[in-house]
């Protein structure tokens, strides 16, 4: 089966140089990106804390946990709507895969479309407020706060909403 002309894009990695693997059968589910070590570490440091079992904490650890999670989430969701902004404005997803950062989620990660389409739209509203964005980032506000006031972000507030945050 003969691949697309478009798809050689996905063989190299725009600042490396390096290539890609790429399984043509698998579409982008084949293709290989190497993380930064943090991120490596950061997986396997989550994969250490979801084999643990909460039934065998204490209740103080519970909570705990409990806390450290949803501190989790928020960081992790503001670091993933910038690299999802620096992806589109550096290589996008349509230049490099021939699609939406939506469809590109679903068939690399199982993920609904508007999941990757939504954190896009948002990241980038939260590019006009830098102090909500590092809110986030720092755990300091939900990540339903952050969208309530990014989603309030348009062409003639924006500058207001930047002096207000």
């Amino acid at each position: 089966m003969e691949q697309p002309a478009w798809s050689e894009n996905w063989r190299r990695d725009d600042e490396t140089g390096a290539d890609a693997v790429v399984e043509r059968a698998a579409g982008v589910a084949g293709v290989e990106f190497v993380p930064p070590a943090a991120a490596k570490e950061l997986l396997d440091a989550v994969a250490a804390v979801g084999a643990a079992d909460p039934a065998g904490l204490s209740e103080d650890e519970r909570f705990g946990l409990l806390d450290v999670l949803e501190h989790s989430e928020r960081v992790l969701t503001a670091v993933l709507m910038s690299t999802l902004v620096a992806v589109e404005d550096r290589s996008g997803f349509e230049q490099r895969f021939g699609m939406t950062p939506g469809a590109y989620s679903e068939q690399r990660h199982g993920r609904d479309r508007l999941s990757w389409t939504r954190s896009l739209r948002i990241g980038r509203r939260l590019g006009h407020l830098p102090e909500i964005r590092q809110a986030l980032l720092e755990g300091r506000i939900s990540v339903e706060r952050a969208a309530v006031i990014a989603n309030a972000v348009n062409a003639r507030n924006a500058a207001l909403l930047a002096e207000a945050q």
